[in-house]
């Protein structure tokens, strides 16, 4: 997990193949210290039922935004015998991300129909697609666990949860990674400010400088014109009138 210390262009870790509790339990410490990137984990394949899955994922206890469970894994035609092996989802999971940050943006979901279709499985092994399987998916669902499902003809991811028990918006991961988008976007230009005289015309430039980000935040359906402001005495002429 070390080995990512020095990279900070990233959404989102993950150990495709590996379902270990001490591995989710320290990988979730190591991005709940960063705060700055996504751990996918896989919960085992050897589950059958949604309450296997739900042990597995609360004998972890994490509760953190930084962390999503996924399960379902997926069955394909091995490249090497020609039979059919069943792997993780998590390559196509993170496939699902990649493309559909490229043709939406990072704080749309990746899963559901429209980008997170996979394309290249046979089926499932474990499927909480169909009507029957609703009510397991629905358990699944309140405990934060995201799945890859077959339905309608269709293999898809579903689930837009983070592992975070108390549900408040951080509990949905487009909106957590549109807060890592908004960090890893503005870092750099707030860096450039630190030792900078802290008075009006600094805050003012930055201001200025930051404000057309957010406004194509708006354009490109991230934040809503009237949902959002900018807390800072940037207008101010004399450090008396501040308010901030």
């Amino acid at each position: 997990i070390y080995a990512f210390d020095e990279i900070s262009d990233s959404f989102v870790m993950a150990v495709p193949e590996k379902s270990d509790n001490s591995l989710h339990i320290a990988a979730a410490a190591y991005v709940e210290n960063r705060k700055d990137m996504f751990y996918f984990a896989h919960l085992s394949n050897a589950n059958t039922t949604a309450s296997g899955f739900i042990t597995d994922r609360e004998a972890t206890n994490v509760d953190s935004k930084y962390v999503r469970f996924w399960c379902g894994g997926l069955i394909i035609t091995d490249p090497v015998s020609g039979g059919r092996r069943s792997i993780s989802e998590m390559g196509d999971v993170l496939g699902c991300v990649a493309y559909s940050s490229k043709v939406a943006n990072e704080w749309f979901s990746s899963s559901g129909l429209q980008r997170g279709v996979v394309t290249n499985s046979l089926g499932v092994v474990r499927n909480f697609g169909s009507a029957a399987a609703q009510p397991e998916r629905q358990l699944l669902a309140q405990r934060g666990i995201n799945c890859v499902v077959n339905a309608d003809g269709r293999v898809y991811l579903t689930g837009n949860f983070t592992s975070q028990l108390a549900q408040s918006k951080l509990s949905w991961a487009n909106i957590v990674m549109l807060l890592l988008f908004i960090q890893k976007s503005l870092t750099p230009t707030l860096k450039r400010y630190i030792e900078e005289p802290n008075e009006p015309i600094s805050w003012k430039k930055l201001y200025l400088e930051v404000m057309p980000f957010f406004k194509l935040l708006e354009t490109n359906r991230a934040i809503y014109k009237n949902g959002w402001k900018w807390e800072g005495d940037q207008f101010v002429s004399d450090p008396q009138e501040c308010v901030i």
